[in-house]
């Protein structure tokens, strides 16, 4: 005769207070025979997720199956599943010949019922340009087959920016099957073309359900979504500039407002007013690259002395073909400007005999 396991494995969930294992006596029936049986430590804890147990089952004339119980000691954290090795020993019957069967060991797997969600991260990031971004969410703490279990969640107020004008309000729930640990979701951005600071949208996750167990938030169960600004705006920094006909340089300064994440550029040129190129200044034309940290950049126009007393002139200055690969690129006002050249030679002074 012989004693065995009736199955190799057993599952129980988290939540139920004991596990039924059931034990086969094979063979000869017509005596009092008795086995030994004990839970050995798998990746479960005795004494947090389950009671050791060991003892003996007697079978009676004729007594096919008995069973032991293996207490479960249920908690609310989200974990994997956890096993207990279960082994039988000392076979005995009083008129020989007892001997263990197939299987002699078995696997008890406890069923983790409890679980979290976080965001998989606190911050996020999106180009203004972007379009949309997407949120990651994780679940935390495997689940029994054929359970399912969800979270919503939701952008909130808070943030710098605002809903209808920088992005897209919205809220959802997040199914999660038994082999899903991430979900995400879409936020839906909108570029005003406006250059603008950085804005951020608060969002949260709220509501976990959980039909079997336990359900909670994890942190971060808040996130920041900062929208980075990718427009520019390239003006004069002033209207009108002044230089005397005399200082030979006259520096012009242009300024970058909005996005400083990228390497941008503006054309600028120089051209006729009251003053004519090449007798009053030289012309001049060219492109401002701004770096990624760059705010102002200027250029040079060069002015000539004629010696002549002919009053104060101006040259014209015009930007153009803003560029800008990482956004939208655009003139701000002023976007033309004058530069004044003051005559500073001296009257002549006529006389006669």
């Amino acid at each position: 005769m012989a004693f065995q396991f009736s199955s190799a494995s057993y599952s129980v969930s988290e939540s139920a207070a004991t596990a039924t294992i059931e034990v086969q006596r094979l063979g000869d029936m017509s005596g009092t025979v008795s086995v030994n049986f004990a839970t050995i430590l798998g990746t479960a804890t005795v004494g947090v997720d389950f009671v050791g147990t060991s003892g003996t089952l007697a079978f009676g004339p004729g007594e096919t199956t008995r069973a032991f119980g293996v207490g479960i000691i249920s908690d609310t954290i989200p974990e994997p599943h956890e096993t207990v090795n279960l082994a039988l020993s000392n076979p005995q019957n009083p008129s020989g010949g007892a001997t263990l069967g197939t299987p002699s060991a078995a696997v008890l797997r406890i069923l983790n019922d409890d679980v979290a969600f976080r965001f998989s991260s606190a911050t996020y990031s999106v180009s203004e340009s972007g379009g949309q971004a997407t949120i990651t969410v994780r679940r935390m703490g495997a689940l029994p087959p054929g359970v399912s279990v969800s979270v919503e969640y939701a952008t909130v107020g808070g943030g710098t920016a605002t809903a209808g004008t920088d992005y897209v309000a919205t809220t959802g729930r997040l199914t999660f099957s038994p082999g899903q640990t991430t979900q995400s979701f879409d936020v839906t951005i909108l570029d005003d073309l406006g250059p603008e600071s950085h804005e951020t949208v608060n969002m949260l996750l709220r509501d976990p359900v959980n039909p079997v167990g336990h359900a909670a938030l994890a942190t971060p169960d808040t996130a920041v979504l900062t929208i980075l600004n990718d427009d520019v705006v390239f003006h004069f920094s002033q209207g009108a500039y002044v230089v005397r006909e005399g200082d030979g340089i006259a520096t012009i300064e242009v300024t970058r407002i909005g996005d400083t994440a990228n390497d941008v550029s503006v054309d600028y040129a120089t051209s006729d007013d009251t003053a004519t190129a090449g007798s009053d200044y030289v012309p001049t034309s060219g492109t401002l690259t701004f770096t990624a940290s760059d705010t102002t950049k200027s250029f040079e126009v060069t002015i000539l002395n004629d010696g002549d007393r002919e009053g104060n002139e101006t040259a014209a200055l015009a930007l153009s073909n803003p560029s800008n690969p990482g956004g939208n690129a655009r003139l701000g006002g002023p976007s033309t400007a004058m530069l004044m050249i003051i005559d500073d030679d001296p009257a002549v002074l006529g006389g006669g005999l």
